[in-house]
């Protein structure tokens, strides 16, 4: 029984109480009213013009929002002492903010309350992830402006961040005594690490270096846990896979990019393998998720709907299934897509070569047989740094196993660059992955552009010679080298070519640094042709937004070129790697550089407080020459020392 009270009689001819919508802010038509006749309608014109206000300040007042609830989960998340304190308060706010949606939108939208639900819980999961993403909350974009360099540079490259979750992986799953390094421990390495030990893994990292201390039970175990993935698809997937081996029911949660994560692809996947994967939240399209296994994956046909990360995935955990498995897709090559599956498929049969994982790899299908992964190799403790032999056997004769992770060679490609814009030699240090397909084409860029690339055992180094008169950039069949062959064309004196371009590609990236760089570009079939504008021509607005971090390295690198691009979120880089702005800051720039000491010796004299999530870098805080006020974001300083105990 409806006991709201009528409204009062009216001799308003529209039959509404009140304003018109004209007066009301936020007011909704009746469709069905009497003012639909035509004479009396208010024109379309009208119509779309006052929607494009009210969008205006839909907009800015999302906007307002997300930073306010960003702000707040940030800074509950800031205390650890109060996890579960501060989940029930976000939980309470949720309540509250949905409680006032209410208000406003009875009665009149009673029979819709599920949509209105889902969007007020999408607007919250957008406060998260602006809450997770460092230095986004502050919408400041920091100016880059570094200094000449003045000599060149050594110091170790990034690594391979797929090759050491793989290899940290199989170290917990098959409860094996095993040591990862050198590790690029970004925020999707950490929260692999933090995943699997909520499973019952003992792993441990410090600096650049993880163990794995092997545990009492031989089996990772999801019982009566809901294990919290973080924020990266890939290690929900590998969730996933490891419970597919297990008969039984997993949960799972995570952060706010995963919470909004399109799972639907993913459900209408893993019945192929036995499994459902059920919503828990009907307001969100993506965790938590509960999943049912029957714990018997055997085979599976892929094509390219599939998500690419489940994919990788339970190829990753395969040689753990009771009868190991069997991927089949159409065609004479695996079907690609945006993660290029074909290109890490060869990375994961590189490691089941390296750790004796059986098996068979044909043009329509692959077939991994059940085999735990052992790493062959028996290095010294004494490659171990003190505190992180604790808990290893102590025959120190015995076999120690040690992964060390290749160079990432897209990341170091672009580092070389530095190399071609200064004039100046670097060397990085590591070991360059030879057998990667990804490699040639890289390295067959910098060539392009004049430099003499060397490769040794423990490092590549690039020197650079005279510019080309107008080089040709061949990325055909490489569109991840595309950021990498954009910088070498805006970077050229003249006119530059970009050969092979990809059928889909984000031009308005490539108009922005285009515009910023004083360059003119346009498409003529498969090529790009980057040309200098004419004296005089005025440059576009400086701001640049990457849509991933290699845009964003591609536009920090950019920079010694055409200094003066505003970064709007240099946070997307720092989550991949977290030691690039201190590396940027005090070793690629002059500026930070101490006279008489190696650049390499800078890293390793920073102050020891550098070791907490609170410390700062000394120096200078912001990318060199930044206009920018304040330091550089906390978790932009690579962790030096700490260890998960979960």
């Amino acid at each position: 029984m409806n006991n709201r009270p009528s409204p009062p009689p009216s001799s308003d001819p529209d039959g509404a109480h009140g304003s018109t919508p004209e007066t009301t802010p936020g007011a909704m038509h009746n469709p069905s009213s009497a003012d639909d006749s035509a004479e009396r309608r208010e024109p379309l014109y009208r119509l779309e013009e006052r929607l494009l206000r009210e969008e205006r300040n839909v907009a800015a007042a999302l906007l307002r929002r997300s930073r306010l609830l960003a702000e707040i989960a940030a800074r509950r998340k800031g205390d650890p002492s109060r996890t579960a304190s501060n989940r029930s308060a976000l939980q309470n706010l949720e309540k509250a903010l949905w409680a006032a949606w209410e208000n406003v939108l009875q009665p009149e939208e009673d029979g819709r309350s599920k949509h209105w639900h889902q969007l007020l819980s999408q607007c919250n999961n957008l406060g998260y992830i602006l809450g997770e993403q460092k230095d986004a909350r502050s919408g400041k974009p920091w100016i880059l402006r570094p200094g000449a360099p003045s000599g060149s540079v050594t110091f170790p490259g990034p690594t391979d961040v797929l090759r050491a979750e793989i290899a940290i992986y199989w170290a917990a799953a098959a409860n094996a005594a095993a040591r990862t390094s050198p590790v690029r421990t970004n925020d999707d390495v950490v929260e692999l690490i933090k995943a699997l030990n909520q499973l019952g893994a003992g792993l441990a990292w410090e600096r650049d270096l993880v163990i794995h201390v092997p545990r009492r039970s031989p089996d990772l175990d999801f019982e009566q846990k809901t294990v919290h993935a973080g924020q990266s698809p890939f290690t929900l997937a590998l969730l996933l896979a490891t419970a597919l081996a297990r008969p039984g029911i997993a949960k799972f949660s995570g952060s706010g990019s995963l919470n909004m994560l399109a799972l639907k692809p993913w459900q209408q996947f893993l019945p192929r393998l036995g499994a459902r994967l059920h919503q828990l939240n009907p307001h969100a399209p993506g965790l938590p998720v509960r999943l049912e296994s029957n714990g018997n994956p055997e085979n599976a046909h892929i094509d390219g709907e599939m998500p690419v990360e489940l994919i990788l995935a339970v190829l990753v955990a395969a040689p753990f299934y009771p009868r190991g498995l069997r991927l089949t897709w159409d065609g004479s090559g695996m079907p690609d897509g945006p993660g290029e599956i074909s290109t890490k498929l060869k990375i994961i049969t590189e490691l089941y070569d390296l750790y004796g994982v059986p098996y068979t790899l044909q043009s329509d299908a692959i077939t991994v047989s059940h085999a735990l992964p052992r790493l062959p190799g028996d290095h010294l403790r004494d490659h171990l740094p003190d505190g992180l032999t604790d808990g290893l056997p102590n025959d120190p004769s015995g076999p120690q196993p040690l992964f060390d992770v290749p160079l990432d060679p897209t990341l170091n490609a672009m580092l070389l660059i530095w190399s071609r814009f200064s004039g100046w030699a670097m060397r990085l240090e590591g070991r360059w992955p030879k057998g990667d397909p990804t490699t040639e084409p890289l390295l067959a860029l910098l060539r392009s552009c004049g430099l003499t690339v060397t490769i040794d055992p423990k490092g590549i180094r690039a020197e650079a010679g005279p510019w080309p008169a107008e080089p040709i950039l061949d990325i055909h069949g490489h569109s991840q080298a595309l950021p990498l062959g954009v910088v070498l064309a805006l970077g050229a004196p003249a006119t530059a070519m970009l050969k092979g371009l990809p059928s889909e590609y984000d031009q308005d990236v490539i108009d922005t640094l285009a515009n910023w760089s004083g360059r003119t570009w346009r498409q003529d079939g498969s090529f790009l042709i980057f040309q200098p504008m004419p004296r005089g021509t005025e440059r576009s607005d400086p701001r640049f937004n990457p849509p991933d971090a290699a845009w964003a390295m591609a536009a920090a690198m950019l920079a010694f070129r055409h200094p003066g691009i505003h970064l709007a979120n240099p946070g997307e880089l720092t989550g991949s790697w977290p030691g690039f702005w201190t590396l940027y800051n005090h070793v690629l720039t002059a500026s930070a550089k101490r006279p008489g000491q190696r650049p390499e010796q800078q890293l390793a004299q920073r102050p020891k407080h550098a070791a907490t999530n609170l410390s700062r870098p000394t120096g200078q805080s912001h990318p060199a020459g930044s206009d920018a006020k304040g330091d550089i974001p906390a978790n932009d300083v690579q962790r030096t020392k700490r260890r998960v105990k979960l």
